[in-house]
């Protein structure tokens, strides 16, 4: 769609090989009655500023100036867009049109060419070859899996995988592309994702797609990722974290499991007012090494202290108590009504206050009686200034 002053069309190709010069040339036509000092130098082709070699020109009414640039096709369609600008009267430059044109990419002779070239699972520090075989229960996985561009332009890779468990269950599902990256003729490009459990016993499978440009699928894998085997367990170790939502009766005692000792572990709490005795929480859950676990306690008192530590154990036996951290319920909100005011004063009795027409140069005692609106017994105070007719 046309400016309101001038109207661009893009001369280019509509294709390009990696490597190839591209020319552009920028045509605006002026469709205003006079003649217009007009610019293109805010083109643009994805990243490449076009400059279009000459600042500005004086174009007249129905006249069709021409601007040039070029740059190099990337491995990866482009975009080129450009702006015009006009000088208005105050001598400021304004945008008026806009105009774009895509220039696809074509596919290279021999067409995109790839392969999965390295398949390695990480588990803890150690990082082997796919498909894994004995790797320890309870461990923590991460996939890496390397592309190679055997084209023989830059190309963009992509990759696509799932990951199983024994079970059939997906436990991770990772698309990528490198966006902002070409990969060079015989050139690698490693692509990782997050970590993942390894907590089932069994065969993990995983099913990669290695894709190049817009091709749905230049190599692929799809078998074992790793077997996970049971270990001979060892007594695991827990630490106490800090309770949450803590309240008047009750709050989440935290934990994490440091080391589960070969397996899943369950976990308990112990926790006691200060000076007193012990209770127990009942064992909870499963959780493997590093996962954070949280139990909440109840029947609790307002405003006092508790101390509190974790224990995890597994089949090889029960952990010792971790280190203890202490809390304060909180206490309750305090409710009390002012319901009673008086004014003694001599030789009038007492009175409600506010009291009216108390004689002028008596002597006063005020009495104010104040209720305990809590359902728990609590100290009172008060407080209070009384003021003259001059506010002293």
């Amino acid at each position: 769609m046309a400016g309101t002053y001038t109207d661009i069309s893009i001369v280019a190709p509509d294709d390009a090989q990696v490597g190839d010069t591209v020319n552009v040339e920028a045509r605006i036509k002026n469709l205003w009655d006079g003649t217009i000092n007009l610019t293109a130098t805010m083109g643009r082709a994805d990243d490449t500023v076009l400059r279009f070699g000459a600042i500005h020109k004086f174009v007249r009414a129905g006249e069709t100036e021409s601007w040039y640039d070029s740059f190099i096709m990337t491995c990866k369609g482009v975009v080129v867009s450009v702006e015009s600008w006009y000088k208005a009267e105050d001598g400021n430059w304004y945008s008026d049109d806009r105009a774009e044109k895509v220039v696809a990419l074509q596919t290279p002779p021999g067409g995109y060419l790839g392969t999965i070239s390295r398949k390695e699972l990480k588990y803890n520090s150690v990082q082997e070859p796919i498909p894994v075989s004995n790797v320890p229960y309870g461990k923590v996985g991460q996939v890496h899996i390397y592309g190679r561009n055997d084209t023989l332009v830059p190309a963009m890779m992509g990759i696509n995988w799932i990951v199983k468990d024994p079970s059939g269950l997906e436990v991770q599902r990772y698309f990528t592309w490198t966006i902002w990256e070409c990969i060079n003729p015989g050139g690698e490009c490693e692509f990782v994702a997050d970590t993942f459990n390894l907590d089932k016993r069994g065969t993990y499978t995983i099913e990669v797609l290695l894709l190049m440009n817009g091709v749905p699928i230049v190599d692929e894998y799809s078998g074992e990722l790793c077997t996970v085997v049971a270990v001979a367990a060892v007594r695991p170790t827990a630490t106490t974290v800090h309770a949450t939502a803590i309240s008047e009766t009750y709050a989440y005692f935290g934990g994490k499991i440091a080391d589960d000792g070969g397996e899943a572990c369950q976990y308990r709490f112990r926790y006691k007012k200060s000076g007193g005795g012990y209770s127990y929480t009942a064992w909870e859950d499963a959780k493997i090494t590093g996962q954070l676990f949280y139990q909440f306690v109840g029947d609790l008192e307002p405003s006092t202290l508790y101390l509190f530590n974790a224990q995890a154990k597994n089949s090889a036996g029960e952990s010792d108590w971790a280190n203890e951290i202490s809390f304060t319920t909180k206490g309750p909100e305090l409710a009390g009504s002012i319901i009673k005011k008086e004014l003694e004063f001599s030789g009038s009795g007492d009175g409600i206050v506010p009291v009216s027409d108390v004689p002028l140069g008596v002597r006063a005692k005020l009495h104010v009686w104040g209720r305990n609106d809590m359902s728990i017994s609590q100290g009172m105070g008060i407080y209070w200034f009384v003021a003259d007719p001059d506010g002293e």
